[in-house]
């Protein structure tokens, strides 16, 4: 009886309390509901968040394992990696920096139709100056539909003329969707020659990545105008620059182009994106899915990247020495021809000299033929002269013979004239 009445009065006691306290407690109730419901609806929302997440990198077959490499990657690494019961899907793609050259007058989509030669900031950064260009990272789709980019209007490209452009390359640059680009591959392999993440990626020897160093690798574009065909978005990068929403993800900013393979003619791949054959079954956000693919990556790293790395060094230097005893070849046939023109040379200044001698030769003969000609004629001449000369020089005596005979016959009549004078004055 006592226990019942104790009871009751302890009822009593509560009662009163809170009747007499009615705000504060109806205030603390509310409080405590609404913090019940905060907490559940965060708890809830997250997992919504997570769930819807995990559906959309499953769509677009977002990679669990991306392997790069400094010397490239080739078809016998993507095969290898094909052969592991862990992977379910591997391909390689070929990412690389370009130039997109401007339009002569660019406008922003953010900015209300002012000239994009004002240099003004929007939501999407700095907007280039009309005319120049603009760089974008250009990014083979795969025919798997790995990392496959998300399609925000328009179509993926199909042919090696066309592309699909991110939302923040048409912000940047101020091109459409319909416009045609000029794009032009920059020398330079950043995949090929960047230095390696510590996740998600097979380390190999560190080389340079350039041709002119002997790796062999290189790469062109097979077109260089380019229709936009699609507003797409990188799902390896959840980047969302504009309006209210925005948020920004820690990969690169730069906007970016997606290509067919066909568009792309390089001897290397830059990356292989892989997914793993049982991770659609696992949570992406759970402890359990990053055991397993800490677990393969483990593998990967322990027992295919020495044999992938060898492999590829081996033929890298196959390579070399193959173009090396080219190169060898060609500057031996070359200076065999530099020796072969030397000689052909020489003989036909050898040629040229005994036929100028043999000339010479002829010359003197002749000249000496000529002189002994002109000695015989002038010899002549003199022996004739010297006969003239005798002969004019007799003529001159018996002519002078004949004047002094005469001359004495002229003085003997002249003298028996003066005679014959002299005895006529004396008769």
């Amino acid at each position: 009886m006592s226990r019942r009445t104790g009871k009751t009065a302890y009822r009593k006691d509560i009662l009163r309390t809170i009747t007499g306290s009615a705000r504060r407690f109806f205030a603390l109730a509310l409080i405590a509901v609404l913090g019940t419901m905060m907490y559940s609806g965060l708890q809830a929302s997250c997992q919504d968040l997570r769930v819807s997440a995990e559906e959309f990198f499953d769509g677009q077959k977002l990679h669990d394992i991306e392997i790069l490499s400094t010397m490239g990657l080739t078809d016998d690494d993507v095969d290898a990696l094909r052969k592991l019961e862990q992977v379910g899907a591997a391909e390689g793609i070929f990412r690389t920096d370009a130039s997109v050259t401007l339009p002569a007058r660019t406008e922003n989509a953010d900015t209300d139709g002012q000239p994009a030669e004002e240099s003004r900031q929007t939501a999407a950064g700095s907007v280039k100056a009309a005319g120049g260009s603009i760089r974008a990272e250009l990014q083979t789709i795969t025919t798997a539909g790995i990392d496959a980019p998300y399609i925000l209007d328009g179509r993926l490209p199909q042919t090696a003329g066309e592309t699909a452009a991110t939302q923040k390359f048409l912000a940047d640059s101020g091109f459409e969707l319909g416009d045609t680009i000029h794009v032009t591959a920059e020398d330079e392999k950043e995949d090929s020659n960047s230095d390696h993440s510590t996740e998600d990626e097979e380390d190999e020897e560190d080389d340079d990545g350039d041709d002119e160093d002997g790796d062999g690798s290189s790469y062109t574009l097979n077109v260089a105008d380019f229709v936009i065909v699609g507003i797409v978005t990188d799902v390896t990068n959840m980047n969302n620059p504009f309006g209210p929403t925005s948020f920004r993800g820690d990969v690169d900013d730069k906007g970016k182009l997606y290509v067919t393979r066909d568009a792309v003619e390089a001897d290397y791949w830059t990356a292989i994106p892989v997914v793993l054959k049982d991770s659609g079954e696992l949570f992406s956000f759970s402890g359990e899915y990053k055991a397993y693919v800490r677990g393969v990556k483990d593998y990967l790293e322990d027992e295919i990247r020495a044999q992938r790395e060898s492999a590829r060094y081996e033929q890298l230097r196959g390579d070399a020495l193959k173009k090396l005893a080219d190169k060898e070849k060609e500057a031996y046939d070359e200076l065999a021809d530099a020796e072969k023109e030397l000689l052909d040379g020489e003989q036909e200044l050898k040629d040229k000299q005994e036929e100028g001698e043999q000339e010479l030769l002829d010359g003197r003969r002749e000249l000496d033929r000529k002189l002994a000609d002109a000695r015989a004629e002038l010899e002549d001449g003199r022996r004739e002269l010297d006969e003239k000369l005798a002969e004019g020089l007799q003529e001159l005596a018996d002519g002078r013979k004949e004047l002094d005979e005469k001359l004495a016959d002229a003085r003997q009549e002249l003298s028996d004239a003066d005679w014959k004078l002299q005895q006529g004055y004396d008769q």
